[in-house]
């Protein structure tokens, strides 16, 4: 496919960084040299330095015969100006970034009127993320698939929960849960492992099952699951912005701590039932004053990474039950996972998973729809759902008859009954995929776009 993305910023760069493992034709609009220099240095693409509405820059990038053009742009109005340009000169489909609230509510007008195939808000997915974790369970991460019948969790292996030594073929019987282990994260490797593969301590685990088997999962393991009655947000921006009404829907009291005085005095007109405290929350002595090891989780969502880093460790080790942080910079990105035992979220991936499952549905399906696409453990494995078409090669047959392509997993099988209740199987050999089924495949290459593309020609 032929791809444009205009800016070159942290979501460009993360959306180039995405395609690149791919087989796309990607070229860049981006006003400041340097940026361009560095990213066609790094990634061999072609890049225009220019303004990406300028119809003569677009003209230069491809645009016309483009399959997609992606607007990255800090400037919400410029993105949708820009998208809107790129289907004048020719280009077939738009993504366009679009983070301010105040367009929350018109979205699906303007995708209309723009003509935008789709729309991001990188802080608004990072905000579902968080609260995700903080509204179930005692994951790290949770993902969803088919309509929440299946997820897919993080959860990391500590001497308390007695797993250490334990062969994967074991792991269900022991701690009486019907769970699949389909990736492992230990240090810098990633493993999708087999039956005979060894659980060590400090492993981050990536487990799909039904909600309810997962409940007995975290029941078995001793994974503290309290309801969360109260939370702490450092840093009131966009993210905290789109956060606080997802917990407050779930009967959560929320306190805000934020630097900028004119910023407290808008989140408190816009959540009065939200206590805003105006402070330097990287103060220790300050954090240490308001109790923040007495809330149930913090959220430390501040402009700067390693702020929000010692923040989330400082709030862990005074007790916080669980705890949230955002990281924008992929090179501190390994170093939080060795450090942190928390939630990390990454607006910027979030949105490029949400493009790169865009571009895959584009790109063909072959033998089932790509329904979901996650980047798991790092960004080092992927879990995608497929719908299976009755046309595709891996329906009606066992999957110890299949030839699977070494490195996937089929992770999860969600069937709907006769009375229309979905149940997630965790497979075994003798399972049969069906047509209409959702699969869940985890798999540590790049390039599924199809259900039929985790088999061998």
């Amino acid at each position: 496919m032929k791809i444009v993305i205009v800016g070159g910023g942290m979501l460009g760069g993360a959306i180039i960084n995405a395609l690149s493992k791919e087989s796309h034709d990607v070229s860049l609009i981006e006003r400041d040299s340097d940026t361009a220099e560095k990213l066609d240095a790094r990634y061999d693409i072609l890049t225009v330095c220019g303004n990406g509405v300028s119809k003569a820059a677009q003209e230069e990038a491809g645009v016309g015969k483009a399959d997609l053009v992606i607007a990255a742009s800090d400037s919400d109005e410029w993105n949708m100006l820009c998208c809107l340009m790129a289907r004048k000169v020719g280009a077939k489909h738009t993504i366009a970034r679009v983070r301010d609230p105040e367009y929350s509510s018109e979205l699906d007008f303007l995708s209309e009127e723009l003509g935008l195939s789709l729309w991001v808000n990188p802080e608004q997915s990072a905000a579902a993320e968080i609260a995700r974790v903080m509204r179930s369970g005692g994951a790290l991460q949770i993902e969803t698939f088919a309509d929440g019948n299946a997820q897919l969790v993080e959860i990391l292996l500590t001497n308390e929960m007695s797993a250490d030594g334990i062969r994967l073929r074991d792991f269900p019987k022991l701690f009486s849960a019907r769970v699949l282990i389909c990736a492992v994260k230990r240090g810098d490797d990633v493993f999708i492992p087999d039956g005979n593969f060894e659980l060590h301590q400090s492993d981050r685990l990536s487990v799909t099952a039904s909600p309810e088997e997962l409940n007995k999962l975290y029941k078995s393991l001793k994974i503290n699951q309290h309801r969360v009655k109260d939370v702490l947000i450092v840093g009131g921006g966009r993210i905290a912005f789109y956060l606080i009404p997802l917990l407050l829907d779930a009967k959560i009291t929320i306190t805000v701590v934020e630097q900028n005085l004119h910023r407290c005095r808008e989140l408190a007109e816009d959540f009065p039932r939200v206590k805003v405290l105006h402070a330097d929350a990287t103060e220790q002595d300050y954090l240490k004053s308001i109790g923040i090891g007495k809330y149930d989780a913090v959220a430390a969502l501040t402009g700067d990474d390693e702020d929000n880093l010692v923040i989330a460790i400082y709030a862990d080790a005074e007790g916080a039950a669980r705890t949230a942080v955002k990281i924008t910079r992929d090179t501190l990105m390994p170093i939080a996972e060795r450090v942190f035992d928390g939630t990390i979220v990454s607006p910027k991936r979030t949105a490029a998973d949400k493009i790169v499952h865009y571009i895959r549905g584009l790109a063909g399906s072959p033998g089932g729809s790509i329904e979901a696409l996650y980047r798991i453990v790092g960004g080092q494995a992927e879990a995608l759902e497929f719908r299976a078409w009755k046309e595709s090669k891996a329906v009606g047959k066992s999957l110890k008859d299949m030839p699977i392509k070494k490195g996937v997993l089929i992770a999860s099988i969600i069937r709907m009954d006769g009375f229309g209740k979905a149940a997630a199987i965790i497979p075994g050999g003798s399972d049969v995929i069906r047509a209409g089924d959702r699969v869940i495949v985890v798999t540590a290459s790049k390039k599924l776009s199809g259900l039929d593309d985790i088999l061998d020609a």
